[in-house]
């Protein structure tokens, strides 16, 4: 069966196993970096948001064998709970209050996003954007949309200013020497450019690569414009530095020692990203930061 035929067949599953008042309704859903997967739901009159379920999902268990049936079965039970989830996230997220206490920012690329940040709060810096979210207890987010921000009635800058607060507070930088983690790293990746392994090796080889991310480990990149900490890292390593965007998550930290380093940092980074999904691409440049003047540029 065709991946397009199971679309129709699923749908027409599921819509005889909805009650009545249900329509099961397929739709795209955007992710981040341009990626997006067909999802599947079920729609109430009175709902106010509609949980989905990745169709590719779906297809890859019925071509492991599982019955459409129970497929569809299984994901109308995970919609239905997921249903009142949503609805309690809905609740929070109209409540200023807990915006104002569980506001983040994180850093995305520009040109993958252009479509989706026409919808959403963002600044751009450099060749990336700034965007806001609401965490949910660590569980999911929430990206901070135009139309949110009108309901909540509070300026953006106020909005920034809350989601840079808490990241301070609440997700402290972390910063650890990364010369043995990442050649097991790209071990275990099995890079097949055996010319990018060797130059991660070389970097790795040298004790002044670190990876700067939050105590989580998630969304940690925005963790580079945190006040000061590129400014007492290059000062402890007594020089300027290289900034490869690893991923959304975290950076990583290059003290310069010549301008080889320089030439080779966004190949590198280029190199990198071609073996990491590519909603976690951060950006294909490495950027440049210079102790004197306190600036982070672009290499």
């Amino acid at each position: 069966m065709s991946f397009e035929t199971f679309i129709q067949r699923a749908q027409e599953q599921m819509q005889q196993l909805v009650e009545a008042g249900e329509q099961v309704v397929v739709t795209d859903v955007h992710k981040d970096n341009g990626k997006h997967y067909n999802g599947i739901g079920v729609r109430s009159s009175n709902d106010s948001a509609v949980p989905v379920a990745s169709l590719e999902d779906m297809y890859t268990d019925y071509a492991a064998g599982s019955t459409l049936y129970a497929i569809c079965a299984a994901v109308l039970q995970h919609l239905r709970d997921a249903r009142g989830n949503a609805s309690a996230t809905l609740n929070m997220a109209f409540d200023l209050e807990f915006v104002k206490n569980n506001v983040f920012a994180m850093l995305i690329n520009h040109d993958l996003n252009r479509d989706a940040l026409a919808a959403l709060v963002h600044k751009p810096y450099l060749d990336l954007e700034i965007i806001l979210y609401i965490d949910f207890e660590q569980k999911h987010i929430l990206k901070v949309t135009k139309p949110l921000l009108q309901q909540w009635g509070v300026s953006e800058e106020s909005l920034f200013e809350y989601a840079f607060h808490n990241l301070i507070v609440k997700r402290p930088v972390v910063i650890e020497a990364l010369k043995d983690t990442l050649v097991c790293m790209m071990t275990d990746l099995s890079l097949a450019d055996s010319d990018t392994i060797a130059t991660i090796m070389k970097y790795a080889a040298v004790s002044s690569l670190h990876i700067v991310t939050n105590d989580t480990g998630q969304y940690g990149a925005i963790c580079m414009l945190y006040p000061d900490v590129l400014a007492r890292f290059a000062d402890k390593m007594n020089s300027d530095l290289i900034i490869f965007p690893s991923s959304v998550h975290e950076v990583l930290l290059f003290a310069i020692t010549d301008k080889n380093s320089e030439k080779e940092a966004s190949k590198l980074v280029r190199e990198i990203n071609s073996t990491i999904l590519q909603e976690h691409v951060l950006a294909n440049n490495a950027y440049k930061y210079l102790r004197e003047t306190g600036k982070i540029t672009i290499i």
